[in-house]
């Protein structure tokens, strides 16, 4: 790809016919508040119809590494789950204060006595077992809907048949990721327009 990924906070000027027309890209016109696309590679149209605030949405291949297959292996260990518990008895001392009445004087005596008692605990077992493992990854292609907010602000009026026209190409960032990046390049313009990317957010800035 020859173009340059925009980036949070990067900005990029762009000019009348800056770019080649990709043969392969869908064309999209920007004439309602939401537009569905059908391909993630799309040159977006802007004509006078075009609202300032457009919600895109797109395909865009996501890539995941699942396992492809499984092995068996032994494991040991404590395991509360798998090995259960033991019941154990153990002798407990603690201190503790009993007061009384004092019938003679009528006062209230305490005195510290020292009690111990048998408390019965669990600890954990210890086993094995057979847990799975990957022993081969493969990776998994699914199509996921993408949404992208496209501002417009400060652009040139268009009126009739004129337009402008900017190219952009969905892809996911790498394997396993969740979020997609947008390669954004000019085509043609009415004047010099600046670009910024905000996570899911493009704005179109004419000068």
């Amino acid at each position: 790809m020859n173009s340059k990924f925009f980036t949070p906070l990067f900005a990029a000027m762009v000019f009348i016919f800056g770019s080649a027309v990709s043969a392969n890209a869908e064309d999209v016109l920007l004439n309602s508040s939401t537009v569905r696309a059908k391909s993630s590679h799309v040159r977006l149209i802007r004509t006078n119809m075009t609202p300032k605030k457009v919600m895109l949405q797109l395909p865009v291949e996501m890539e995941r590494t699942v396992c492809a297959e499984y092995g068996m292996h032994l494991v040991s260990g404590y395991n509360a789950a798998r090995c259960g518990y033991d019941s154990r008895v153990r002798p407990v001392c603690r201190m503790e204060q009993v007061c009384h009445i004092n019938h003679r004087t009528g006062r209230r005596e305490c005195q510290t006595i020292r009690r111990c008692f048998n408390e019965v605990y669990r600890t954990v077992r210890y086993c094995s077992w057979e847990e799975s493992y990957c022993v081969r990854d493969r990776i998994e292609t699914s199509t996921e809907l993408r949404e992208i907010t496209l501002k417009f602000k400060g652009m040139s009026k268009l009126s009739g048949d004129e337009q402008e026209v900017f190219e952009l190409q969905a892809q996911q960032r790498n394997v396993d990721a969740q979020r997609a990046i947008y390669d954004v390049k000019t085509i043609a313009t009415q004047g010099s327009v600046e670009v910024k990317s905000r996570a899911a957010t493009i704005i179109f800035k004419g000068n």
